[in-house]
């Protein structure tokens, strides 16, 4: 967050907002979008959305580096359209949102934890689309298509 606010992009962010751009957050940049994070001793997020990051509990390894069995709630929304509901996804993190009212995924290391989120324009994923699979091409794909439907 302290580079992201010296290089002036969080207001970047905001603008984007603003303008009704959707955005999407990869794992550190779905964490960055909420309001605080307990990562390196604790710090304000962007605060599009309400929450907070903490680190992962219990005895597992950290970072979680493997893939994981998505949960999508009964209202995942258009970015999983087409990808099945069990589907596996990568993930590389140590920190996570324990629960939230937009999640759209959650995802099980240790603890359930939310694996996606979409308030309104605004979307995050704390696994890694770019590096699962097919399921992960479909999300980035519907991402794209939503976006480029959102301009007109």
């Amino acid at each position: 967050m302290t580079a992201l606010r010296q290089s002036g992009f969080d207001r970047v962010i905001h603008e984007l907002r603003e303008s009704s751009v959707p955005i999407l957050g990869i794992c550190v940049g779905m964490q960055m979008l909420f309001e605080y994070s307990s990562e390196s001793g604790g710090h304000e997020g962007l605060g599009l959305i309400p929450g907070q990051v903490r680190r992962l509990e219990g005895s597992r390894r950290l970072p979680q580096m493997q893939w994981n069995q998505l949960e999508l709630v009964e209202e995942a929304g258009d970015l999983y359209r087409g990808v099945e509901s069990k589907a596996w996804v990568y993930f590389v993190h140590s920190y996570a949102v324990p629960s939230s009212d937009y999640a759209t995924a959650y995802s099980f290391y240790g603890q359930r934890f939310v694996a996606s989120i979409q308030s309104g324009r605004i979307f995050g994923t704390q696994y890694h689309p770019e590096k699962s699979s097919r399921a992960g091409i479909e999300l980035l794909s519907n991402f794209v298509s939503y976006a480029k439907g959102s301009r007109r």
